[in-house]
């Protein structure tokens, strides 16, 4: 008995020794739980390169927030959640040292996956290989400059290398609160208006429907679009010209919205030289935010069946889910309050004053 307690008492000294070697080694700076995979915070990060064997884009952070090399506006919210992930990511042990095995992993500076190039506010610039993946969620990891191998929580597709998957969806929307639409289409013309900031709704100065308008105008306020759309053949490259048809006519006159549709109508259906014609958009939005005026025009492309929309705030055309394109095109109808069934007559005097039996039928 003495002698398996003195056993079973040598197991627990060697285990307290083990833990106590690692948690000096932890403190002393060595592989441990604390180590992170990124020298630096996610916060420092300015510049964010991706990319694959055949595709590379960058990423800027500036005064405006994070742009894509286009200037438009990217995902903030993306781009930080994958930079905290991977500044975050712990490198307590590695799970390879060597070269043949960072091959065999495809994270060197000749095979990977994906190539993230940093750069910090310090100008402090590095770079990270990611390959393949050990299992659901995880991928292979080097830092450039280091032989060690680890296994992180993040995956390839958190990084891809497309543009469009890296563009802030929300880039459309209104800035601010909506006070006032105004629809020149091809199936007719309104105007929306709110009288003070917390007025009523007026539709071509008549009451509207307070709940139709306020849906309506949210529908700006919470626009977001899918992605790139392509130039339609024929489409001005510059989305502050007046395309042919109903934005011309739009902008003739802004005081009459049912003159304004019927010249519309009347321009489009007039030939054109197809090589310079620009397609007339479905319907032009004159809207007023908290920012001023701008102009969203909404287009229809009836061979692909899809919308997409341009917006005088913004370069280029963006393609716009078809339910989302088709709750803006309200109609002026769907924007008047429901008529109320009109009171029932009054009863006449005479029928007032003669009861029911009185009243007998001529012998």
């Amino acid at each position: 008995m003495n002698a398996r307690m003195k056993l079973l008492g040598g197991l627990l000294a060697l285990q307290l020794l083990a833990v106590a070697g690692l948690l000096i080694a932890d403190g002393m700076g060595g592989a441990g739980a604390g180590t992170a995979l990124l020298p630096f915070e996610a916060s420092a990060v300015v510049k964010l390169g991706v990319a694959s064997q055949d595709e590379e884009l960058a990423l800027q952070r500036g005064e405006d927030g994070w742009q894509l090399e286009s200037g438009l506006p990217a995902d903030a919210e993306k781009i930080r959640e994958a930079l905290e992930k991977l500044a975050g990511a712990p490198a307590a042990w590695p799970v390879a040292t060597s070269g043949a095995t960072a091959e065999r992993f495809e994270v060197t500076e000749e095979n990977f996956q994906r190539r993230l190039a940093f750069e910090t506010e310090d100008g402090e610039a590095s770079a990270l290989y990611l390959g393949t993946s050990p299992g659901y969620r995880r991928v292979h990891a080097r830092l450039d400059g280091q032989d060690e191998v680890f296994s992180i929580d993040f995956a390839n597709y958190e990084a891809p290398t497309e543009a469009e998957q890296w563009l802030d969806k929300t880039l459309l929307q209104a800035q601010g609160a909506v006070s006032s639409v105004q629809l020149q289409g091809q199936d007719g013309a309104w105007r929306l208006e709110r009288e003070g900031a917390d007025g009523e709704w007026l539709l071509d100065g008549a009451a509207a429907d307070q709940e139709a308008a306020d849906k309506l105008a949210n529908r700006f306020v919470d626009l977001r679009v899918i992605g790139f759309a392509e130039e339609p053949a024929g489409a001005a490259a510059d989305a502050a010209d007046a395309p042919a048809g109903v934005a011309a006519q739009a902008d003739e006159s802004t005081e009459n919205p049912a003159d304004a549709a019927q010249g519309a109508a009347d321009s489009a259906a007039a030939p054109a030289d197809a090589e310079t014609a620009s397609p007339a958009p479905k319907a032009r939005f004159t809207l007023v935010d908290e920012q001023g005026e701008y102009r969203l025009d909404l287009f229809f492309d009836e061979q692909e069946e899809d919308y997409s929309a341009v917006s005088s705030r913004v370069d280029g055309r963006f393609e716009v889910a078809s339910y989302i394109a088709e709750q803006m095109l309200a109609k002026a109808e769907d924007l008047l309050p429901e008529e109320e069934a009109p009171p029932d007559p009054p009863d006449s005097p005479a029928s007032a004053e003669t009861p029911p039996d009185a009243i007998q039928s001529a012998p």
